[in-house]
């Protein structure tokens, strides 16, 4: 089981280190540092609902 845990990218968030939580960057397209260890959700899915969060 895994637990997909979102992070926003516009807010300092602290992240739990256990193997059942796997940290998403929330917004990661928009991040202009991208320089995170957290894997982005920028897969290319944002363009078919623009005002929805793809999980």
């Amino acid at each position: 089981i895994r637990i997909f845990v979102s992070h926003r990218i516009d807010i300092d968030s602290e992240t739990v280190d256990t193997p059942v939580y796997f940290p998403v960057r929330c917004g990661a397209v928009y991040d202009e540092e991208g320089n995170s260890e957290i894997q982005g959700d920028g897969h290319g899915r944002q363009y078919f609902k623009a005002p929805y969060v793809v999980l």
